[in-house]
Order: C-alpha cells, then sequence, then structure tokens
C-alpha cells in the first residue's frame, strides 16, 4: 500500500512537472527585434590653386606677389626701353595679376593686405578697373565659391609729367621733384597678404 502511494505520489509529481514546464515556457515567450548601423563621411578637401602652387601645401613657403617684375613705358603697353632693367623712372608703368582657383570642395572669401612704402615717390596704384591712388586698397573677404575663380590686377605708374596740383590731388607732398629722387634713389616697397578663407 505504501508502495502503490509513493508511486502514485512520484506520478503526480512527474505529471505536475510537465504542466508547470507548458506554463513557464508560456510565460517566458516574448517579442524581440534587433537592428545594427553604422555611418561615414569624408572631410571636404581644402585647396586654393595659383599658378602652379596650392596655398593649402605651399602657401607657407610662396612668394606670390611680384608687382614690379614688370616695368613698362608710359601707358604700360610696351617694354621700357629707355630706363635700366629692374628700375622705375617717370614714365614707368607696371601691373601683376593674381590669379586664384578654388579646387576645394567649400566656399571661400579672399583677403588681400596691401602696404605700400613709396619713400616719396610719387606712384599711383590700382586694382582692377578701381581709381588711381597714391595707396592700394585692401581686398576684403571677396567671395570664391568652391570651383570659382578670382582674378585681381593690380596696377602702379609714375606719370612722366606731374606738377605740384597733381600730386597734392593724388595725396603726394607737392615739394617733391622728379630730379631730387633720380639723386637721391629711394625704394619703393609693396608687399601683400593673402589669405582665403573657408566660409562658415
Amino acid at each position: 500500500m505504501t508502495k502503490n502511494r509513493s508511486m502514485r505520489i512520484a506520478v503526480l509529481v512527474l505529471a505536475l512537472a510537465l504542466i508547470t514546464c507548458c506554463f513557464v515556457g508560456t510565460t517566458f515567450a516574448k517579442y524581440t527585434s534587433s537592428a545594427t548601423g553604422s555611418d561615414s563621411v569624408t572631410v571636404a578637401k581644402w585647396s586654393i590653386i595659383m599658378g602652379e602652387n596650392d596655398l593649402a601645401t605651399d602657401g607657407g613657403e610662396m612668394v606670390f606677389f611680384n608687382l614690379f617684375e614688370t616695368i613698362n613705358d608710359t601707358g604700360n603697353t610696351a617694354d621700357e626701353g629707355d630706363v635700366a632693367d629692374a628700375r622705375i623712372a617717370p614714365g614707368t608703368a607696371g601691373s601683376f595679376a593674381i590669379t586664384l582657383e578654388n579646387a576645394s570642395e567649400v566656399n571661400a572669401k579672399v583677403s588681400i593686405d596691401f602696404d605700400v612704402e613709396a619713400n616719396g615717390v610719387p606712384l599711383l596704384f590700382k586694382v582692377g578697373e578701381g581709381e588711381w591712388k597714391a595707396t592700394l586698397d585692401d581686398i576684403t573677404d571677396a567671395a570664391l565659391a568652391m570651383d570659382g575663380n578670382a582674378d585681381y590686377t593690380v596696377s602702379w605708374m609714375w606719370a612722366y609729367e606731374t606738377d605740384a596740383d597733381s600730386n597734392a590731388e593724388n595725396g603726394i607732398s607737392g615739394d617733391v621733384t622728379d630730379t631730387s629722387l633720380g639723386i637721391n634713389t629711394p625704394t619703393v616697397t609693396v608687399s601683400a597678404k593673402l589669405t582665403v578663407t573657408q566660409v562658415d
């Protein structure tokens, strides 16, 4: 009798265990969703070309401004044959072209700061089609679109015949005479700092 009772209890425990497993399995069933992803982006290129040089890589070593490399006769149309090479005198003129190409993948802006040390020499200057002046006007934040170009021509001249009135109109001291300049031979220095900056 005890044996039958033990057997019944064992069968009952087994049956309860099977029923419990079914409920437990049902209790822990669930939906599961997951996702993964990644993204990447490349930094936009910065490249400003001037002649054979890239300002981005060669800028610190570049000398880009050679205003007096070309010295022409009056009117800036023909080579100067009446003055020694690399010298200026009344009746000489010249120009220099600054040409930039924005090969970047961003828009940019251009600034050029000019500094003129004329030392009394009555030179006149202009940028592009601007007015002749005794100084050079800076270029500030001029647009340079990606894949775009910019050209700036800087010109200078020393008029062959001037008088005190015309000199005074251009901000040049009226007591400066061309002859005394030829005797004292001062040096004229014009420098330029070019900065190209990405547009925010």
